[in-house]
């Protein structure tokens, strides 16, 4: 039985060692902490909208009818030029099809027109 005693007296200093090791560690880790810095929200102030003023026209810089030379107007020139191109392409390809439906008109009143004897000899046999 003493040696069951000689080991729980070793626990208890191991165990007192222990404690006053943890015991400096949190001593420590209180001496390392920092006060939380309190921090001010500045907020920002609109600046002050000015006092509504009455509308006022603005002085005209250029008349509506006045021609000036600008690029929008090589702009417009440019698909101007693009669309009567393309218009010219579409008309000249649509008389190209009615000349052929005007021949192939012309060849069927041509051949109907024609009659040709029928042999009454070999519609009989």
């Amino acid at each position: 039985m003493a040696s069951a005693k000689k080991p729980a007296t070793t626990t208890k200093k191991a165990a007192s060692k222990r404690t006053s090791k943890s015991a400096a560690k949190t001593t420590k880790s209180t001496a390392k902490k920092s006060v939380a810095k309190s921090t001010r929200t500045t907020r920002s102030r609109k600046p002050a909208t000015p006092e509504v003023v009455s509308f006022k026209l603005a002085p005209e810089t250029a008349r509506f009818l006045d021609l000036s030379f600008t690029r929008q107007t090589v702009y417009w020139i440019i698909l101007l030029t693009f669309v009567s191109i393309l218009a010219v392409w579409v008309l000249k390809l649509h008389l190209a099809v009615v000349e052929i439906y005007d021949t192939i008109e012309m060849n069927n009143t041509l051949y109907s027109t024609l009659s040709l004897p029928v042999d009454n000899a070999a519609s009989a046999s």
